[in-house]
């Protein structure tokens, strides 16, 4: 599965297990912590965008073509 494909629930497990496996490492430290939190913005912008992207495919499905 790709991350544009991805639900936020999924996003948000997928970040949980990274700080989980991080955690058990041990290497939790603020430069991880700063790439784990640059991939969730990353995330919720794909997530964002395909919200839209969704929105738009459906206006275009049940919009009748002379009110586009």
């Amino acid at each position: 599965m790709t991350t544009a494909t991805m639900t936020l629930d999924q996003i948000t497990e997928a970040r949980r297990e990274l700080i989980r496996q991080a955690a058990i490492s041990g290497k939790v430290d603020q430069a991880n912590l700063d790439k784990l939190e640059a991939r969730r913005q990353e995330l919720e912008e794909l997530s964002a965008s395909n919200a839209k992207a969704d929105r738009n495919r459906l206006m275009n499905i049940w919009t009748p073509r002379s009110q586009r």
